[in-house]
């Protein structure tokens, strides 16, 4: 059902393309999915639906990285402060809850510097490769007095399905598991196919 939902938004494409150290024949638009309103909005419901069912915790933050988390911790966010606030038990959770991002160079804005202390925070992505960009997001808030409860992803994808960054549980929608290879062992290169560039790739309306 949720690659149903990717798939509608037009995000998946095939031709040559680099990611990070290896090659592969397909790839995935998370630019296209989030341009998507209302498909963005339900896969931001099922999002914070799994982050509750994991149980992980009770989240009072979520915090996404510029410019994709953006949209996704709004998102998310507003679901889970939804869900807390048609609880009684969960009024006052719902009143304190944030959703908060920081900018491109993993810096907080100046106003959000004292919201993450004494808070459990969700950290959203749209796309998951190999969990650095997570780590470092992590350290921010960490560094801050935030803890990291969980990282909530629409797509996990990589040589392996990850479960853990810094022993931390990862809850993805869809683990996108497409064949790639190292640069030395592609066949596109070895067939002279040239790397397809996503900026110029027309998606359909």
């Amino acid at each position: 059902m949720i690659r149903n939902v990717i798939q509608q938004t037009g995000a998946e494409w095939d031709g040559h393309f680099k990611i990070g150290d290896y090659h592969s024949r397909s790839w995935i638009s998370d630019k296209l999915i989030l341009a998507k309103a209302p498909h963005l909005a339900n896969l931001c419901r099922y999002l914070a639906t799994q982050v509750l069912a994991w149980n992980c915790g009770t989240p009072d933050a979520v915090v996404g990285l510029a410019p994709e988390g953006i949209a996704l911790a709004q998102g998310v966010g507003a679901t889970l402060a939804a869900h807390f606030m048609n609880m009684r038990s969960g009024e006052e959770v719902a009143d304190r809850f944030v959703s908060l991002y920081m900018d491109e160079q993993y810096v907080l804005p100046s106003e959000y510097e004292a919201l993450l202390g004494g808070r459990n925070v969700v950290i959203v992505q749209s796309v998951i490769h190999s969990g650095k960009v997570t780590a470092r997001v992590m350290d921010v808030v960490r560094s801050r007095g935030g803890t990291v409860i969980a990282v909530a992803s629409l797509i996990t994808r990589g040589r392996e399905t990850r479960q853990t960054i810094g022993n931390v549980p990862v809850i993805a929608l869809y683990d996108y598991s497409a064949e790639d290879w190292p640069e030395a062992a592609c066949p596109l290169c070895a067939e002279g196919v040239p790397i397809t560039d996503p900026k110029k790739m027309r998606p359909a309306s």
